[in-house]
């Protein structure tokens, strides 16, 4: 199984990163790909950058 990790603006409702990790894969490493690609660190921010996490299935994985 995998997880499907999506990061979304509360402001604007847009969708600022997502990405399907092995599940092996913590949290925190995930908060610092975001913090890379959009510069905005979500561990700071929670009331503006809400993380949904989802189980998805390998297929889906290679997909993304």
């Amino acid at each position: 199984m995998a997880k499907r990790f999506t990061y979304t603006n509360t402001k604007t409702g847009r969708i600022i990163f997502e990405s399907v990790e092995p599940n092996y894969v913590s949290i925190t490493d995930v908060d610092l790909k975001v913090k890379e690609k959009t510069g905005k660190d979500p561990r700071l921010n929670p009331h503006l950058i809400e993380r949904q996490i989802r189980i998805v299935s390998e297929p889906e994985r290679n997909r993304v």
